[in-house]
């Protein structure tokens, strides 16, 4: 019974040791893309038209960093293309209400602008 529980033991120390050593399973592969950026514009004012660009430049840049596909392959190629439009759509509504808060002079509880990549 002894031998038992030292090998329950023993293989519990095990695989501890080796998510510890190789990460969990269900982990994010190191180079694929994060799935959500927030891009700040709290530094912009939003009433001169070039921050509004500079802010629409940031937005394109994030839509880009979430959604690359770093391969010649054509088809995810074509994929990540389709996840950019849909993650700059979704993100400029966002931008239209910080442009429309500002002009306004409303008080905002936010200052940045979420992209998201739609789910795979």
């Amino acid at each position: 019974m002894r031998d038992s529980t030292l090998f329950k033991c023993g293989g519990l120390t095990i695989g501890l040791l080796a998510t510890a050593f190789f990460g969990p399973a269900s982990a994010a592969e190191p180079n694929q893309a994060p799935r959500a950026a927030d891009v700040r514009y709290d530094d912009l004012n939003l009433l001169h038209r070039e921050d509004v660009d500079r802010l629409q430049a940031r937005v394109r840049r994030a839509a880009r960093a979430v959604c690359s596909e770093d391969t010649r392959d054509i088809t995810l190629q074509a994929k990540a293309r389709q996840c950019r439009a849909a993650a700059l759509e979704s993100a400029q509504t966002q931008v239209q209400v910080a442009i429309a808060a500002r002009r306004s002079g409303e008080a905002q509880a936010f200052n940045s602008v979420r992209i998201k990549a739609p789910p795979r």
